[in-house]
């Protein structure tokens, strides 16, 4: 199997999957399917390898590309982005790439210049690192530790991984 980058299929869910629905409601990009009960699938031609499927999955049915279960996290647990400010350029790439658009771009002049990113929402961040993957100045780092709702987004490196 191979997902939208022509790779081999990060996610899997097993056999011991019994349908209860909680991965498709994490999923981010609707890229989990299944009738309630009965085994879900993930379509590799829309799974972006976040993992947010497995930390919410109660039977650990969700495999990683080794074929070990991600491991359930509560999602106060959760690793959330901050920004190096200081490097940030204001590209918005992060912003961009967020698939559940929880980032934002604040502060600055009128028109946008001098913004910077800000994790606005932080309840709703699943964790995917699209926006560290895609920044072009490495200023976006993922740190753990970070509480849901405390988040400021505003000290890289805190609690980084």
């Amino acid at each position: 199997m191979t997902g939208p980058s022509g790779g081999i299929m990060a996610i899997t869910i097993n056999d011991s999957c019994t349908g209860c629905t909680a991965c498709v409601r994490a999923c981010p990009v609707a890229a989990i399917s299944g009738a309630r009960s009965q085994r879900h699938r993930i379509d590799p031609s829309r799974c972006i390898g976040c993992g947010a499927c497995g930390r919410v999955c109660p039977v650990s049915a969700v495999l990683d590309s080794e074929g070990r279960a991600i491991v359930r996290l509560k999602r106060a647990a959760w690793m959330q982005p901050a920004f190096d400010l200081a490097s940030c350029i204001g590209c918005a790439c992060c912003v961009a790439a967020c698939p559940v658009e929880c980032l934002v771009m604040e502060g600055g002049q009128p028109g946008g210049l001098g913004e910077t990113p800000h994790l606005a929402k932080p309840e709703t961040c699943v964790s995917c690192e699209l926006c560290v993957e895609i920044c072009p100045v490495d200023c976006v780092v993922m740190g753990s530790g970070i509480p849901v709702g405390k988040a400021d987004g505003n000290a890289a490196g805190e609690g980084a991984a």
